[in-house]
């Protein structure tokens, strides 16, 4: 086996051999590679492909290339999509001696749906007709690929009985496959599975087309929609092993610890960190010209994308209904989750029946449904992602998303782009102030941002006003006031912002808004004036809630003049001592006055100085003591206190 198709080629292709049945596209593939590609016992019995078989073809200009020979009869329509569907290029295969039959066509349709722009045609058996034939027969095929991808590409005359014109089909396939871009490596690992075996004493090996990034040995991945974690312990590149493959490359994994019931065609093998899907896609869907019937919305259509298929249910984003070569954006809804991703194709086929009638692109994986009420905001977005659009689609997006902050790699993610181009992008958006960057490196419009400002503000206000009590409201409490709470990371920033406007104030680790204020009860009010006058007539003895509620012969509940006492302290109206009792603001500065001229004539205040200078004892005069040690105008010294600072 050629070195390249092994590992040292500078980028791998898959080239997709289609056309009708018996045209002879095994036997092409078998002249070209000298595989026979039909392994099954019923494929050799009956003359025809039924499951589509790779054979490498050997390249010396460093492109490693897969041929993919796929089913002609349209009884294993289904495998044929799947075969077609990873492919880069396409060979479309057509016999001299029955010209374009309906699978050359739905062959051709199919190609393009699934976005193969290049390849070329190979005339065959041409050994079995004259020139004249021939020369209809090309001319039949031009009348057949015009307005298709192959319009203009060479057909090669090949014969598998005498080798007539193979080194022209080598040439055309070279040429073919350097017209192709290259599959990205950089993206994360993503493999549709179209083949499942376990063998004894080996464990389970599924078998694919690496789509996009690369594999190792040891790298932990994951089956999807199954959500079944594994590990790679081995790696074939056909039938050959290895420690790493490479998008475009076709390749066996054997998964450890993983049984066969776990892993089954139709599933997808991704990196660790790939999203789980959804049972809803928006697509971009075209119909075929020669669709025989519309698409209307709510119709149940088989859905191909991959190697997967599934029914699903339609809905119509734009108008109610599809005709014959129209297009327009889509939702189709499965029952269950369906692992594609964007920007991959897809193929819809009418329930029931071996034919296709249109495909398109999958823009979306989302677990919303669409709503009417959605799609001023919405269809933007996906216009943008259908015109392949990255700058367009991540303006729509951020805004689509509005409160949820996304990163690079969750973009990348729901785009279908990649996360190093997401990244360049986002950061020239930053510097034209449309986005604003969190510290978790997740980004989110600067728009949608702003008006979440203003959210927090009103909220904060609104608690305020509902609360006059408190003084302050921690970002829980203002998060919840919010018509949709916000993630905590964005809530954070939010109030740090509004905090560095001064359009909110921190205090005592919460936050309050400087401009709103609420109105006390008539209740609360009376209250109020009863602790401020009890506190003024009680001098430079402090006051208990206990004791206010005896001077005001019981009026009132205990807890309601607790929690006033606690509002007038927080409007510094009255002080509150560590024993819970209370002075008013006069009588802390006299008794200030009172024992820092103490301090002044003998050096110190002690706690026998208390009852001539104050009036009462140790156990009353404690408690503000420490008061003023806590305030700072004075600090303890063993017995004594002394001010804090020597020149008061």
């Amino acid at each position: 086996m050629n070195d390249q198709i092994m590992g040292k080629a500078k980028h791998y292709i898959t080239m997709g051999v289609a056309g009708h049945v018996d045209h002879g596209k095994t036997s092409l593939v078998k002249s070209l590679t000298g595989i026979d590609t039909d392994r099954l016992e019923e494929e050799k019995r009956r003359g025809l492909s039924i499951e589509s078989s790779i054979a490498p073809f050997e390249m010396e200009d460093g492109i490693g290339i897969a041929l993919v020979d796929v089913p002609g009869h349209t009884d294993y329509i289904k495998n044929t999509i799947r075969g077609l569907s990873a492919v880069d290029a396409a060979i479309l295969v057509v016999a001299a001696d029955e010209g374009c039959m309906p699978q050359t066509r739905e062959h051709l349709d199919m190609l393009g749906l699934l976005g193969v722009r290049s390849g070329f045609v190979v005339l065959t058996k041409v050994d079995l007709v004259d020139e004249e034939t021939l020369d209809l027969a090309e001319m039949e095929i031009i009348d057949e690929i015009e307005g298709s991808f192959l319009e203009g590409a060479p057909i090669v005359r090949f014969s598998a009985l005498d080798r007539r014109g193979l080194e022209g089909v080598r040439s055309a396939v070279k040429c073919s496959a350097g017209q192709v871009t290259p599959k990205e490596v950089g993206k994360p690992f993503r493999l549709w599975i179209d083949q499942v075996r376990s063998n004894p004493g080996f464990g389970t090996v599924v078998t694919g087309t690496i789509s996009a990034g690369s594999i190792s040995l040891e790298d932990t991945v994951k089956i999807f929609p199954a959500g079944v974690q594994a590990r790679v312990r081995s790696l074939e590149v056909h039938n050959r092993r290895t420690t790493r493959a490479v998008a475009g490359q076709r390749v066996g994994i054997n998964l450890h610890r993983v049984s066969v019931g776990e892993a089954s065609r139709g599933m997808v093998l991704a990196d660790i960190q790939s999203p789980s899907p959804f049972r809803f896609i928006n697509a971009a869907l075209t119909l075929l010209t020669n669709a025989r019937r519309p698409v209307t919305s709510r119709q149940m259509l088989r859905i191909h994308a991959g190697t997967a298929v599934a029914n699903a249910r339609i809905f119509m984003m734009e108008k109610e209904s599809l005709k014959a070569g129209e297009s327009g954006l889509v939702q189709l809804r499965m029952k269950t989750p369906f692992p594609a991703a964007p920007g991959e194709k897809l193929v819809v086929c009418p329930l029931g029946e071996h034919r296709i009638s249109g495909g398109g692109r999958i823009l979306e994986v989302t677990g919303e449904k669409f709503r009417a009420s959605k799609a001023p905001r919405l269809l933007p977005y996906l216009e943008e992602l259908n015109r392949e659009n990255l700058q367009g689609a991540l303006e729509n997006l951020l805004p689509v998303q509005q409160r949820r902050l996304l990163s690079a790699r969750e973009m990348a993610d729901r785009t279908g782009f990649a996360a190093d181009e997401i990244e360049r992008k986002i950061k020239a958006m930053m510097r034209k102030g449309k986005v604003v960057r969190l510290r978790v490196e997740r980004f989110i419009a600067r728009e949608s941002f702003d008006g979440f400002m203003q959210e927090a503000l009103h909220a904060a206000r609104s608690l305020s006003r509902d609360f006059p009590l408190k003084s302050h409201f921690n970002a829980v409490e203002i998060n919840s006031r919010l018509p949709h709470p916000l993630e905590w990371e964005l809530i954070e920033k939010i109030l740090d912002d509004l905090a560095a406007r001064r359009m909110l104030l921190k205090q005592n680790g919460g936050y309050i808004a400087p401009d709103a204020h609420g109105s006390l009860s008539d209740t609360q009010r009376e209250i109020v004036m009863a602790i401020l006058t009890s506190s003024a007539n009680a001098g430079l003895a402090p006051l208990s809630v206990d004791r206010v509620w005896k001077l005001t012969e019981r009026k009132f509940l205990k807890n309601d003049i607790r929690r006033m006492v606690n509002y007038l302290n927080q409007k510094n109206k009255i002080m509150i001592l560590n024993d819970k009792r209370f002075l008013s603001p006069g009588a802390v500065e006299e008794i200030k006055s009172r024992v820092g001229a103490v301090i002044r004539s003998r050096g110190a205040f002690t706690i026998g100085d208390c009852k001539q200078s104050l009036g009462y004892g140790r156990t009353v005069a404690i408690p503000i003591l420490e008061y003023l040690d806590t305030i700072g105008f004075t600090r303890r010294e063993g017995d004594i206190r002394v001010f804090m600072e020597r020149n008061p």
